[in-house]
């Protein structure tokens, strides 16, 4: 190795990225720590171009400027203080034991070096082994509350799946027992129609026969008002079918006369299926005396069009009040119920 590539004073090797300084003289390097060391003064306060190394200098009285290679104990001592620029590497520190005048050998660089990539192994492998640990401490952390997570949704799921199969049995048992009411609702319309044909089969029917409509006359007995003391009423319930046929207007006539005959206050209450009433009120005469009755009568000319009209409930409309009133004092009640003459 050549004299230029080490430095004159501490005969280290320069590397590249250090900081030199040559003699304007013999052109010898110098580290620049070494320079400040030996002239003892800042490193920007040194002209560089002129600067000539001790051992270039004239020689005075004293031995001030005589060259004197430091060793590492008095290097270090004298720039402890000093700030130093080195460029960044990547390796670690290297110490070397200089003795005096003795240049680094190739065995003992073979020797610091492998140590120093060791340490600086083991280093490195210390740091990332403890930021490893961390990122890995925080993700198993995450891991384990998303595992959490997922145990609670899959037991929520769990029991909305058991409802929901609970709901779908009770669906489907309630689609049977439709199905089953529907079966019975076509087997029970089918008896019916049976029913009805069975029962109209003897009747009889003459479409082109005309039929004459009778002048007919209905007497119905209303109670008088009593509240003094208690009066037998006789209350027929009625219901007349439409359409209104003279027969079985003529039976409850008949039915209607024969209560009216035995009994002095008669109600009657029904569905008259009436169309249009030609209402008044008659004299009383001896047979009727005590008694309040009303004669409503039908027209001949209003009975072909009865069967398309109805007037339901009309006794109980027209004397409301004398039936609540009455009805108030009823000890019994008497039922009358027609016959249907179909």
């Amino acid at each position: 190795m050549s004299e230029k590539s080490k430095c004159a004073c501490c005969s280290l090797n320069l590397l590249p990225g250090d900081f030199t300084m040559a003699c304007s003289k013999c052109c010898l390097l110098y580290h620049d720590n070494c320079v400040s060391t030996i002239i003892k003064l800042p490193i920007n306060k040194i002209n560089v171009s002129k600067w000539a190394c001790p051992s270039c200098k004239p020689r005075t009285g004293n031995a001030d400027a005589t060259p004197v290679r430091a060793t590492k104990a008095t290097l270090q001592a004298e720039t402890s203080n000093i700030t130093t620029r080195k460029k960044p590497s990547t390796g670690a520190t290297l110490t070397v034991d200089l003795k005096d005048s003795s240049p680094v050998t190739s065995s003992q660089v073979q020797q610091i070096v492998p140590n120093a990539i060791d340490e600086l192994m083991k280093h490195l492998n210390s740091t990332l082994a403890g930021f490893v640990n961390k990122e890995l401490k925080s993700i198993k952390e995450e891991i384990g509350e998303i595992k959490t997570s997922i145990n609670f949704l899959s037991h929520q799921y769990d029991d909305m799946k058991k409802m929901v199969l609970t709901k779908l049995d009770v669906v489907d048992k309630f689609n049977k027992e439709n199905q089953e009411l529907k079966i019975n609702l076509r087997e029970l319309d089918s008896k019916l129609n049976i029913l009805e044909q069975q029962s109209r089969s003897s009747n009889i029917e003459s479409p082109h026969v005309e039929r004459k409509a009778a002048c007919l006359i209905l007497i119905f007995f209303v109670p008088q008002h009593q509240f003094n003391k208690n009066i037998y009423i006789c209350l027929c319930a009625v219901y007349l079918p439409s359409p209104l046929k003279p027969n079985v207007l003529g039976h409850f006539i008949d039915n209607a006369g024969r209560v009216s005959e035995l009994e002095d206050y008669v109600m009657v209450l029904g569905d008259f299926n009436l169309g249009t009433l030609q209402v008044f009120m008659p004299q009383k005469t001896p047979h009727t005396e005590g008694r309040h009755f009303w004669n409503l009568a039908i027209s001949p000319s209003a009975a072909p069009i009865m069967a398309n009209k109805t007037y339901k409930n009309f006794m109980m409309r027209s004397t409301d009040r004398d039936c609540s009133t009455a009805c108030q004092n009823i000890a019994r009640v008497a039922l009358e119920l027609s016959v249907d003459l179909y």
